[in-house]
């Protein structure tokens, strides 16, 4: 095997239908894919990377490697090719209760999105307005609206009865950086992998680092993986790369009009990554 291949996978790999983005489809057509690993990262859910996969197999038919990972919701559960379940680490329930109370002191009317194991979906509504929103970030990030429940039960009674939570979000109409300053010391005490950007606070049990690093571990106890961390190709194009981009030697920043900081943490930027071809699979 040559290397490890990681993708991000919403836009920088997938698009909003799970198609595959013509800048990277060159990366799966090459024949030198097929001696390699490939892990795939997102905070969405199992069933996205499956309806991905699928396009991907139609694309790439049987030049796909034998070997591929998907760390799902942030990093917080890793699957192997077979979609077992290898890896996996939630939020502690005291924790939630926690964050969540210390939310609506800020705002009474967050609304808090729980995705957990069984692709089933907890939501706290309190308004037309944030259902409104809360519609619109599932349709982004493509997730079937049989995966949800909706639920306006008070939630620290509803989390009794909650399978295990590994990602968070939050959405607030009110003021979302107070409601990001009061929760930040407990959820960075709790280790939990964490960012704050304009339509939510998302946070994860794992982050997506933790994950590359445990795959690039357990490759290397059980498929004579021989080389680091720092070897692994990683693709990315949002904030929650970041860490990726800057652990590995050959980081790429993926897609169009990304942020400053996605940039200049990523060796190779473009949004057409074919001339790199021969620099990914070296």
């Amino acid at each position: 095997m040559n290397k490890i291949l990681a993708f991000d996978v919403d836009i920088t790999l997938a698009d909003n239908h799970s198609n595959i983005q013509p800048g990277v489809q060159s990366v799966f057509l090459d024949k030198r894919i097929h001696n390699c690993a490939v892990i795939f990262a997102t905070g969405n859910t199992l069933s996205t990377i499956q309806r991905m996969r699928k396009n991907l197999n139609n694309l790439a038919q049987q030049n796909l490697p034998t070997r591929s990972y998907s760390a799902i919701l942030g990093g917080s559960l890793i699957y192997d090719k077979n979609d077992q379940l290898i890896y996996e680490k939630h939020i502690k329930k005291q924790t939630l209760v926690d964050i969540m109370n210390a939310s609506i002191q800020i705002d009474p009317k967050s609304f808090f999105l729980t995705m957990h194991q069984t692709r089933e979906v907890f939501l706290h509504i309190t308004t037309d307005k944030i259902l409104q929103a809360v519609k619109a970030k599932l349709d982004h990030i493509n997730m079937d609206k049989n995966e949800m429940e909706f639920d306006d039960q008070d939630y620290t009674s509803a989390i009794k009865n909650l399978e295990p939570v590994h990602e968070l979000l939050i959405f607030s109409l009110k003021d979302l950086r107070k409601i990001f300053d009061a929760i930040e010391p407990i959820v960075s005490s709790a280790g939990y992998y964490y960012y704050f950007n304009q339509s939510h606070i998302s946070i994860s049990a794992g982050s997506k680092l933790k994950a590359l690093k445990y795959i690039v571990k357990h490759m290397r106890a059980h498929n004579g993986y021989t080389k680091k961390l720092k070897d692994v190709v990683y693709f990315g194009n949002g904030q929650n790369d970041l860490d990726c981009l800057r652990a590995c030697n050959t980081s790429i920043a993926r897609g169009k009009d990304l942020e400053p900081e996605v940039i200049a943490s990523s060796k190779i930027y473009a949004d057409d990554v074919t001339p790199y071809l021969d620099e990914i699979f070296r």
